[in-house]
């Protein structure tokens, strides 16, 4: 991981997938199918390891090139593993987010940006434990998780870091992409736990008709 901000690369390739969210502390496993993903993932590997998860507006389905949000979250290769026919198992660690400045005129098949780094630099200092906000949030999690049925590992999920079971919370359980939006574009920790609590709420006050996390 970056050590610092001028670790941090202007530009890079993003990978823009749906429902699909990255934070910083987290990690994200990925089957990568696509040729042009493909080819992101061998030219990525072959340079510094690191490129962007950003979501895709909403209303833009089948479009081969539909508008992003602007904020995403970077990410280094922490595991790979390629397959016979071409496609690779990757796992992605998230560093840092950005705010997505412009998009590049590039001839790769993958998509890459221009982005800055300014309002997310604290994502980069070490965080420290944070007993009350798990302390709000955890009961929450027991009781969706139990509404859900899922055979989840609770002594697991206590023994996390925050910021640990922040991020694995917002990537494994049945968010909509704009909830999960919400969370990564929170601007602290605090507030990501703050947005959380919310969204269990409304699950556990209406329809809790998702699919169990895994």
């Amino acid at each position: 991981m970056p050590a610092a901000a001028h670790d941090l690369p202007r530009h890079f390739p993003v990978f823009p997938l749906r429902g699909s969210v990255l934070l910083p502390y987290g990690r994200l496993p990925l089957h990568v199918f696509e040729p042009r993903y493909r080819v992101l993932v061998r030219d990525v590997l072959a340079g510094e390891g690191m490129f962007g998860m950003i979501q895709p507006r909403p209303g833009h389905e089948g479009d081969p090139r539909p508008p992003l949000y602007v904020t995403g979250c970077l990410g280094r290769v922490a595991a790979h593993r390629p397959l016979p026919d071409g496609r690779f198992l990757v796992v992605l660690a998230g560093i840092c987010r950005f705010d997505l400045v412009e998009e590049l005129e590039v001839e790769t098949p993958y998509r890459q940006v221009e982005a800055a780094f300014d309002r997310w630099l604290a994502d980069l200092a070490p965080v420290e434990d944070a007993p009350h906000l798990a302390g709000r949030l955890l009961p929450l999690v027991d009781r969706y998780l139990d509404l859900l049925g899922a055979e989840v590992d609770r002594t697991a999920l206590r023994r996390m870091p925050f910021p640990v079971l922040v991020a694995m919370l917002t990537t494994v359980l049945p968010l909509d992409p704009e909830e999960k939006q919400a969370v990564l574009e929170a601007r602290d920790l605090a507030a990501q736990a703050a947005v959380l609590e919310g969204l269990l709420e409304i699950g556990l006050a209406g329809d809790t008709s998702r699919e169990r996390p895994h």
